[in-house]
């Protein structure tokens, strides 16, 4: 997959494609520039080179590059061995319908552009296409950013839980291939004590 994506603050095109083997050491280094300029690095989860390597094995990772060939986001998406779907369901028949959003990471000059929702749209579309209709992704309660993004895109908390060594963390779930995807906003924070006020 290779796609055009119009940088409307840059007023140029970049492209999106599937993340490759040879493209780990940018992805990462990308990755940790984002966390070091974070207001708070708890809220994002450390991860590691074979973090990265399940993603590939195991699912598919996309990543956006300006038009200088300068990498600006990446997202990661687990099809198989999949944690989070583990966190909420004991039922192996629901465990197969879930894909993990496992990462989303945006070159701070470049955000603004919709590069998150862009890539997030072909990650649905991505996981219909495998059969996966129930995405799973965790915030960190805190963190009213992602948590406000994933509610725009119509997730909804499923459970609060310790991750990452301790972390407390929202796991946010969204059915894809229903008309609840189309419903602005969701049913939010009420449905979990203590989360984002």
């Amino acid at each position: 997959m290779r796609e055009q994506i119009w940088l409307k603050k840059s007023q140029k095109y970049g492209e999106l494609c599937y993340m490759t083997k040879d493209m780990l050491e940018e992805t990462l280094a990308l990755r940790n520039y984002v966390r070091s300029q974070m207001e708070n690095r708890r809220w994002f989860a450390p991860a590691g080179r074979e973090d990265f390597e399940a993603v590939l094995k195991d699912g598919f990772g996309l990543v956006c590059f300006a038009d200088d060939g300068k990498m600006i986001a990446s997202l990661q998406c687990l099809l198989e061995n999949v944690e989070y779907a583990h966190d909420l369901y004991k039922n192996e028949d629901m465990v197969k319908k879930c894909a993990d959003y496992s990462d989303v990471f945006v070159h701070p000059d470049y955000r603004g552009n919709g590069l998150q929702n862009f890539m997030e749209k072909r990650m649905e579309a991505l996981c219909l296409k495998e059969g996966k209709t129930i995405l799973l992704g965790t915030v960190d309660p805190e963190n009213s950013y992602s948590y406000n993004n994933f509610i725009k895109a119509n997730y909804h908390p499923a459970i609060r839980l310790k991750k990452y060594g301790g972390l407390d963390r929202l796991l946010m779930k969204k059915v894809l291939g229903t008309a609840e995807m189309q419903k602005p906003g969701g049913r939010g924070e009420k449905d979990i004590p203590g989360c984002c006020h």
